[in-house]
């Protein structure tokens, strides 16, 4: 989806969207500390110009706001997305610490307390520094994908790798070829699995 504009687009997102966009992010992430919440902001405000601009181009957005596209409903859709994980400059399977890259196993989890002569160091440099955006992050970086991933049959791990990725359920369902209701099953038995190897207990 291309999110380049007419300067009338812009004028039209500006005054009449922009404004209840960022304030509906900000209540939506108002649990985070400011530079985390402003963040979130910017990639809500960035995805909603994006359907925007899509949305504008099919004639469902107005001045008016009669049309289908309102500020309110792009921010939903956008605050939702981002507390999923998906960015609007996309995702990563190569970026070390990008989800996609732990499911498709091109990384491997190592515990600090392994390395006994760097890992207090290691441990102190990142404690107080590193704070992550939202807490459902965190887990996810403290899972073992790889051993999960062990315990998956083949298509569980499509569905893991597109999960992990925040795709949603019809998205996935598409490209895995299966029904939605399927993927529901199978996101119910990653949960198992996820148990299986000690976590969510």
């Amino acid at each position: 989806m291309s999110a380049i504009a007419t300067a009338s687009q812009q004028q039209l997102f500006l005054d009449h969207y922009y404004p209840e966009i960022v304030e509906r992010s900000a209540r939506h992430f108002s649990y985070l500390d400011a530079d985390a919440r402003g963040e979130m902001v910017q990639e809500s405000v960035a995805q909603s110009w994006a359907s925007f601009v899509s949305a504008d181009r099919q004639g469902k957005t107005s001045a008016e706001g009669k049309n289908h596209a309102s500020a309110g409903t792009l921010a939903w859709y956008a605050n939702r997305s981002v507390t999923a994980g998906r960015r609007f400059a996309g995702s990563s399977t190569t970026d070390t610490l990008a989800d996609g890259t732990r499911a498709a196993e091109k990384v491997t989890l190592v515990s600090l307390d392994a390395d006994s002569d760097n890992g207090h160091f290691l441990r102190e440099s990142v404690s107080d520094t590193r704070s992550w955006a939202n807490p459902l992050d965190a887990t996810r970086r403290r899972l073992d994908w790889r051993l999960i991933a062990k315990r998956c049959n083949r298509r569980q791990r499509r569905v893991l790798s597109l999960l992990v990725r925040g795709y949603g359920t019809g998205e996935i369902a598409e490209r895995v070829r299966v029904t939605p209701g399927r993927v529901c099953q199978i996101r119910t038995e990653l949960q198992g699995v996820i148990r299986s190897v000690g976590y969510g207990r």
